[in-house]
């Protein structure tokens, strides 16, 4: 028991602290020597847990989803349908992100690698994106899920593509996340077309993402 709780202690060590790097160098730059020093590993504890950097960046982004995905579940008594927490893991993943420059950055300098972009998020087991797609019907294939998640991948991927180059079309990070959740909406058909409005006017809610501590990357404490 012991040895599996310093393992796991010290993989959560590696992933908090390359998220620091991270932030401060961007990915490329950070070198994974660089995060064994930082975490006092050798390489050789690093590949034990991580076999590549990129196996790393997806543990970063995995974590960040599953984060906001606990937060909705915790935080959304009065949107109880799942495609509205879809909706809801979707604003607040964008919003997150874009309220911070460096974040924004480094998200956007993944997303325009298509080599790693898609071996970060196109490699998810069909099983692992039912909440991810928002979908309601558990009659769906493997296949049809995959398919699914896929459409949907490129239509946030695109999206965020335009935000990140014409920020100046927006008023608020806020505004875009919300537009976007309503252009999810519309994909789907849902029935509520008023999502950005709901979002936008409820700033009870927005001061909870704010006050939750939810992060892509962690910006590094002032000594």
């Amino acid at each position: 028991m012991n040895r599996y709780k310093k393992g796991l202690n010290t993989c959560n060590y590696i992933v908090e602290e390359s998220k620091k790097l991270f932030y401060t160098k961007g990915y490329s730059k950070t070198t994974i020597q660089e995060i064994c020093d930082n975490t006092n590993i050798t390489l050789g504890n690093f590949t034990y847990y991580f076999k590549t950097k990129q196996d790393l960046l997806k543990r970063v982004y995995f974590d960040y989803l599953k984060d906001i995905e606990n937060f909705v579940i915790e935080n959304s008594e009065e949107y109880p349908d799942l495609f509205d927490k879809y909706l809801m893991v979707c604003m607040i993943y964008n919003y997150n992100i874009f309220s911070d420059k460096k974040i924004s950055d480094f998200n956007y300098s993944i997303i325009k690698n298509d080599t790693i972009y898609n071996d970060v998020f196109l490699n998810l087991p069909a099983e692992d994106v039912r909440f991810a797609c928002g979908n309601t019907d558990e009659n769906l294939s493997k296949k049809e899920l995959k398919l699914l998640y896929l459409s949907d991948l490129g239509t946030r991927k695109e999206l965020t593509q335009y935000y990140a180059e014409n920020e100046e079309l927006f008023d608020s990070p806020l505004e875009f996340a919300a537009y976007m959740a309503e252009i999810e909406s519309r994909i789907y058909k849902a029935n509520d077309i008023n999502v950005k409005e709901r979002f936008l006017d409820n700033p009870d809610f927005v001061e909870k993402i704010k006050n939750s501590g939810i992060t892509l990357l962690t910006a590094p404490e002032v000594q």
